[in-house]
């Protein structure tokens, strides 16, 4: 269940087959017990057993109809008889057989009304000709859709659910064989069972396709979830949309995590749409094919981001102080990004982060002191860069700091004793820099870090019980690992 979050009932109710008489009303949802004929949703009309009594009394004294005015049972819960008695029409609800023919109903024969209704429905969403196009997954999906055994009770939004499913599984899963999990998808389960599917309420608001062997341009017709829809999850998947297939995201509103790191999608820049995801808290796109100019202004209207991860895109120019202004970020991940100039205007806007990973760019210039300010700071890495100067003291302030990668980059001068005032510290990186003839202080051994690299076969006096790694490359531990999911609300 949702914890902060409501959802509303603006759309259909999803009720389906209603069945009347003079004391109830019967109303079916997704995962209820279906109401029908033989179930215990169904109450005969009063009156209507003296109805059958006197007809069956005609039918007898005139002999010659005594088969075909027997109706069946059903008619009850419709509260009329047939108008023909042709065959296989007297059920009174939902024969799929076909038309009738020569009778007076011929005009609102149920399997008719209810395609067409169906179809009708759909067309709202998706262009007549391609959901008529028998090439393509549309058709396959309302093929399938049409197939479905309770098709007939669904309402307007489960129709509209389990269509956009079925576009997604057609669409992605290359020869219907390359998904790695679908259990219960394409079939009359529940769709709030399908793998990967979460619902809230019976309204998907979840769509969990990780490392799934997703291929192809991912559809449109997602946007027919966007209602409910909170959390869209595509990373690792060959997923090739290109910048106007890629627009519907601008139309998932409601989205708080949106997820398609390890794709093929391509932009020039973040595209802009991504700015009216007002919800957002968590955004991942890191090595996808997103390249060219960073536009910041993207972010200004994003005031409910946490979770930025840029990583592996190649931009043309540095970060962009907007970031900066995001008034809830805690964590920022642009790594391998190109980006070049000096952190010493940049890093200490930060207000609430927790996490920034710019390593392996091209910043220069000096370790920012004024960043000692952002006492929130927990983790950051500023490796493979090309950064110099010496490492201020104002770095023992960061009480909160856990872990601090500075390898590769050309920092010079001592290690400052004030280090060992980071109490919380378990993780440091200072090998593959200039330091000579140093030697580790004391204060930092004393701390006992689980990770302590530095060029101490050479140039850093350090010994054996202190430091753990003493010649690059250090292998990189990592002990904080945030629960991004627990930013989401739900």
């Amino acid at each position: 269940m949702m914890n902060d979050l409501v959802l509303s009932e603006d759309g259909h109710a999803v009720q389906a087959d209603d069945y009347h008489d003079d004391e109830d009303w019967y109303q079916n949802r997704p995962g209820d017990e279906i109401s029908s004929p033989k179930g215990v949703g169904f109450r005969p009309r009063r009156g209507s057993k003296a109805k059958y009594l006197i007809i069956l009394g005609v039918v007898l004294i005139v002999g010659g109809f005594a088969i075909a005015m027997s109706g069946g049972k059903s008619e009850d819960a419709a509260g009329s008889m047939p108008a023909n008695g042709s065959g296989g029409s007297s059920g009174g609800g939902s024969n799929s057989g076909g038309s009738n023919s020569g009778g007076s109903n011929s005009g609102t024969n149920p399997p008719t009304s209810l395609e067409d209704g169906v179809f009708d429905y759909l067309t709202q969403f998706v262009d007549k000709k391609i959901l008529l196009d028998d090439k393509s997954y549309t058709f396959s999906a309302y093929n399938w859709l049409m197939k479905n055994s309770d098709i007939q009770i669904y309402g307007d939004s489960r129709i509209r659910q389990r269509f956009a499913l079925a576009s997604i599984y057609y669409a992605t899963n290359e020869g219907l064989n390359s998904w790695v999990r679908d259990d219960g998808w394409i079939s009359d389960q529940d769709e709030c069972s399908w793998t990967g599917v979460r619902c809230d309420n019976g309204n998907i608001v979840g769509l969990n396709l990780t490392s799934n062997g997703l291929k192809g341009v991912f559809p449109m017709e997602v946007t027919m979830l966007k209602k409910h829809l909170l959390a869209l999850e595509l990373d690792d998947n060959e997923l090739i949309n290109e910048d106007q297939e890629l627009r519907w995201i601008g139309q998932m509103s409601k989205l708080r995590l949106l997820d398609f790191e390890d794709t093929g999608f391509t932009a020039e820049g973040i595209p802009s749409y991504i700015g009216r995801l007002t919800d957002l808290r968590i955004l991942e796109m890191a090595n996808s094919n997103i390249v060219g100019d960073f536009d910041g202004s993207i972010f200004k209207n994003l005031k409910q981001l946490v979770y930025l991860d840029i990583g592996g895109i190649l931009f043309n120019n540095t970060l962009p102080d907007e970031i900066t202004q995001i008034p809830r970020l805690e964590a920022l991940y642009a790594y391998d990004c190109g980006f070049e100039g000096e952190l010493e205007s940049f890093l200490p806007k930060f207000k609430e982060i927790q996490e920034i990973w710019l390593d392996d760019n091209k910043f220069s210039g000096q370790f920012p002191k004024a960043l000692s300010h952002v006492s929130t700071l927990a983790s950051l890495s500023l490796s493979n860069n090309a950064l110099s100067g010496s490492l201020p003291t104002e770095l023992g302030l960061l009480t909160n700091m856990e872990q601090l990668w500075l390898f590769g980059n050309v920092f010079s001068g001592d290690i400052p004793s004030e280090i060992g005032a980071m109490t919380s510290l378990q993780i440091l990186g200072l090998e593959d820099n200039n330091m000579q003839n140093v030697t580790m202080p004391n204060e930092i051994c004393d701390l006992g870090l689980v990770a302590l690299g530095a060029d101490c076969k050479s140039a850093v006096a350090c010994s054996s019980d202190c430091c753990t790694c003493c010649e690059p490359p250090c292998p990189i531990a990592k002990l904080r690992t945030p629960d991004r999911r627990a930013l989401l609300g739900f």
